[in-house]
């Protein structure tokens, strides 16, 4: 829709107009499902905060989303916080593990802050680490090569984007490879958002991260279009031999790169 809308404005203000927030939530490739999800939780009565908290943290999305580099688009990280803010009396840090550039971290951190929660951000800040998975020919039509080094941010660079558009006290920055930094961790979690685009580093995550989830607690994605980390969800040996259960969780698609496991305990 972006591409027809811009094929017919001039190109001196095209470069302008694109960077106002509802324009391009209005010719994202998926509109319908961003005013959907954008209502819901504008008026929904399963999150108990009031309808100015709700408006001040769209405003504080929208302006995360206009200065920094994000790699999600905008429904992305709407869905997390609605999820987490409906069950504000359950304990639970929440994790990041891949925060690129802060734009998400800073959003996570602004939901935490709302409910009282920690913010763990486990990244290298290195970019990706050396890997021998294959090019990925992922399901948006576009091919990955996942090099050594891709997707770097700094962690001077994700602390000033907290710094300047969430909420720096709640944040916890551990910076290394998940393989060295995760076994230790062991605190109850409600969420995971895991960004990390290797079916390697997804493996550490759900090997480290899914024990500590709670009851009704969330492994958020968005690597899912990525063919071998969506087989890694439903690999039913790694499930069974790692993680001690019969049956993976299903995973719930809201697009072709993002969705969710949900953990629940007999």
């Amino acid at each position: 829709m972006r591409a027809v809308v811009a094929k017919f404005i001039p190109a001196k203000i095209k470069k302008h107009l694109f960077k106002n927030t509802v324009v391009k939530l209005l010719c994202s490739p998926r509109p319908v499902l961003t005013l959907t999800i954008i209502l819901e939780f504008l008026f929904s009565r399963k999150i108990p905060i009031s309808f100015t908290e709700r408006l001040t943290l769209l405003r504080r999305f929208f302006k995360i989303d206009k200065h920094l580099n994000c790699a999600h688009s905008f429904e992305e990280y709407l869905i997390p916080a609605f999820e987490i803010l409906k069950f504000p009396s359950v304990k639970g840090h929440i994790i990041e593990a891949g925060a690129f550039k802060g734009g998400g971290t800073a959003k996570l951190s602004i939901i935490a802050k709302m409910c009282n929660r920690k913010l763990n951000v486990f990244d290298s800040f290195e970019g990706l680490p050396e890997n021998n998975e294959p090019v990925a020919h992922t399901a948006l039509g576009g091919i990955c090569p996942f090099n050594k080094g891709d997707f770097s941010g700094s962690l001077d660079e994700v602390r000033n984007s907290v710094e300047k558009f969430g909420e720096m006290e709640i944040c916890y920055f551990v910076k290394g490879w998940f393989d060295k930094t995760m076994p230790s961790f062991k605190e109850e979690v409600i969420t995971v958002f895991c960004d990390v685009d290797l079916e390697s580093s997804t493996k550490i995550c759900l090997k480290n991260m899914w024990p500590n989830l709670v009851h009704k607690g969330f492994f958020f994605s968005q690597d899912a279009h990525i063919p071998i980390v969506r087989k890694l969800f439903s690999n039913q040996d790694f499930w069974r031999d790692e993680l001690g259960q019969n049956q993976p969780p299903p995973f719930v698609h809201f697009t072709k790169r993002f969705g969710y496991l949900r953990k629940i305990v007999n």
